[in-house]
Formats: C-alpha cells, sequence, structure tokens
C-alpha cells in the first residue's frame, strides 16, 4: 500500500519538473500560464516554495513537459524572474509570499 509521502513526494517532483522546464525554456511565469491556456496571472506564485497549485492545474501545467524531458539532468538556468521587492510586501492587508 503506498504512504501518503509517495503521494507528496509525486507533487513535489511535479512541481520540480514544471519549474525545471520553464527554467530552460526561459518562460516567465506568465509565458508558463499562456503556454498551457491559463490566464497569464494564474500563476502568481509560481516562483515561491509556498505554491500549492490545485491538482488540476498542477495536471495541465505537467502536459507540457515532453516525455524526454529529465529535469534532474539538465542543467537549470536562473529562473526568468525574481521577486521584486514590491511583490514581497502585503497586498490588501495579506502577505504575497
Amino acid at each position: 500500500m503506498a504512504s501518503g509521502n509517495s503521494k507528496a513526494a509525486s507533487v513535489d517532483d511535479a512541481i520540480f519538473a514544471i519549474r525545471a522546464y520553464a527554467r530552460v525554456r526561459g518562460w516567465t511565469k506568465s509565458r508558463v500560464a499562456v503556454e498551457a491556456g491559463l490566464a497569464d496571472t494564474s500563476l502568481r506564485q509560481f516562483w515561491l516554495d509556498t505554491w500549492q497549485p490545485r491538482p488540476d492545474m498542477l495536471r495541465v501545467l505537467h502536459a507540457l513537459i515532453p516525455p524526454d524531458f529529465d529535469p534532474y539532468t539538465v542543467d537549470l538556468p536562473p529562473p526568468v524572474e525574481k521577486l521584486s521587492r514590491r511583490s514581497r510586501h502585503s497586498v490588501n492587508g495579506r502577505n504575497t509570499y
């Protein structure tokens, strides 16, 4: 019987792969969203460690990755976007990170 940890590892692996593919392609989070058929603002927290996409969104994003892409064997460039000072502050009284 599979444990709950293996499911969490699978989600973490999928998130890692999606981010790695975006980095290799040089895509911004907005570009990732558009490529997946999502609104360009739907991945606001894409690069944050706390990002927890819904399962349906994770499936759509993971479908972007070609079957032969191995995120663990490619040289990963830095993310295209870095958090700006403004994005680390609260918006409407809520933290954005």
